[in-house]
């Protein structure tokens, strides 16, 4: 039942003063109680108070309160004060409004949607085989490609496993059919 709940992430910086930026991804547990739901709407309800004039409260208290709620979303797996200290600061108020919005609407993005499947995926045996690592480092690799890593981080990569890579993309390669087989033999 577990993989058939919906499930967000968020980013949040590893090390803000480091010089190259790696982000570390956080999913929601798998369940999330209702109460959660119900904290998120009283505080949604309070905010949309202030933004129509009816309450007061600053913008840095307003923060506070989205922030609180993301972290019991996230069920503690990380702290108010990382979230402040490692969430990009451009993408902030728009990154915990979608937080609260995925448990109180429960609408995952198709984007969402396959990367919660990739991160969530479960190694298989054959995946532990020689071919099935090549199979998945090539994913990586055009993952890497097409998320717009640098090529000469590609090109740091191990020489032969490139080269296997594209000589793999240009060779014919021909399965057998058994059925056309024995047709063909039979002529």
């Amino acid at each position: 039942m577990a993989s058939k709940l919906k499930r967000n992430y968020i980013n949040l910086v590893e090390d803000p003063k480091a010089e190259e930026i790696k982000l570390e991804t956080f999913l929601t547990p798998h369940f999330i109680p209702l109460d959660t739901l119900y904290e998120a709407t009283d505080i949604m309800a309070e905010l949309e108070d202030v933004e129509r004039g009816e309450k007061e409260m600053s913008f840095k208290e307003q923060m506070d309160k989205l922030i609180d709620v993301v972290v019991k979303i996230y069920n503690d797996q990380f702290t108010k004060k990382d979230v402040r200290t490692r969430l990009h600061a451009p993408d902030a108020v728009e990154a915990l409004q979608k937080q609260v919005e995925f448990i109180a609407n429960g609408q995952q993005d198709e984007e969402t949607k396959k990367f919660v499947e990739s991160m969530s995926k479960v190694i298989k045996k054959e995946d532990l085989t020689y071919n099935g690592m090549l199979r998945n480092l090539d994913k990586v690799v055009r993952d890497m490609v097409k998320n717009g890593t640098p090529a000469d981080q590609v090109l740091k990569m191990p020489f032969h496993y490139i080269l296997q890579t594209l000589d793999e993309r240009h060779t014919n390669k021909v399965d057998s059919d058994s059925r056309a087989d024995a047709i063909l033999s039979a002529l």
